[in-house]
């Protein structure tokens, strides 16, 4: 599919009735308007479908509801479908229950076109913002994720630049993909996808490991809701139900170090050598 506008949205959705009218009106009403908006079903039960033809109708130049006769790829394997067949200049991926800020678009397009400047076009270039915790009914409880305790910007965009190393992301990736606004040569390098990480995982890991450039904007610019009928992302829970998890919590880190393995990151050694340096700039930076 080629895009013949400026930036294509990639919007994967499942069960998403609840939210998903909202999440699109906040697009329609970006300031910047050089956008086509491409939704993929996954396979929901629910009028999600409904919702997304009735937007495709309004907005026949702006909104396509994608039909490849796929379902249930699961919330990363739908993000790649979609971006393995549409072309485009400059892509952002879209989460079905959250409200960008108006100015999301022109803010992350205007970051990475002056990225441009200095690398190029051809260079695989890849911004990501800030972004503010909210409840269902979009109340906030957390205005900033990466400050939440009000410490100087230099401070915060330092320790972000020292989570961005091929190392670091190998574990933890700080470049959320409701937040990622990428050009066409991130998409270039970004395949074949493994399934085994998370979409936004993968893409900035491909960045990172090509010598391309990620940086950081040093602005909120989505209201990322935080609820209990997430698919994928940020789930909040007690110190007491993270310890009945525990067991997981290490399955998860082996699986971890094995996926570590499969990128060619290297032995258990270095592994565990950026874990511990992942902890300690989080929590001492």
């Amino acid at each position: 599919m080629q895009n013949n506008t400026k930036i294509a949205i990639l919007l994967a959705t499942y069960n998403a009735e609840k939210y998903l009218a909202e999440q699109i009106d906040s697009i329609v009403n970006q300031t910047y308007a050089d956008w086509t908006l491409y939704i993929q079903d996954d396979g929901s039960k629910d009028a999600t479908c409904a919702i997304i033809d009735d937007y495709a109708r309004r907005y026949p130049e702006k909104i396509i509801h994608v039909d490849l006769g796929l379902s249930r790829q699961g919330c990363c394997g739908n993000f790649m479908t979609l971006l393995n067949v549409v072309e485009s200049p400059y892509y952002m991926f879209c989460d079905q229950d959250d409200v960008w800020i108006p100015e999301k678009i022109a803010l992350s397009l205007a970051k990475i076109t002056e990225l441009e400047t200095t690398y190029g076009v051809e260079h695989p270039i890849l911004i990501h913002t800030d972004r503010t915790f909210v409840r269902e009914n979009l109340s906030v409880f957390q205005q900033s994720e990466w400050n939440p305790r009000n410490l100087p910007e230099k401070r915060i965009q330092k320790k972000i630049k020292a989570l961005e190393v091929p190392g670091i992301l190998g574990i933890y990736n700080i470049c959320a993909g409701n937040t990622m606004c990428f050009n066409h040569a991130v998409k270039e390098i970004s395949f074949p996808y493994l399934n085994i990480r998370v979409h936004d995982s993968n893409v900035a890991m491909a960045v990172a490991n090509r010598g391309g450039v990620i940086e950081p904007l040093m602005r909120s610019t989505v209201l990322y809701r935080i609820h209990s009928g997430q698919t994928c992302g940020v789930k909040k829970e007690s110190i007491g139900r993270k310890l009945l998890k525990l067991p997981k919590v290490l399955d998860n880190n082996l699986r971890g170090y094995h996926i570590w393995k499969l990128y060619g990151y290297g032995c258990f050694f270095r592994y565990l050598y950026y874990r511990i340096k992942y902890f300690l700039i989080l929590k001492l930076n």
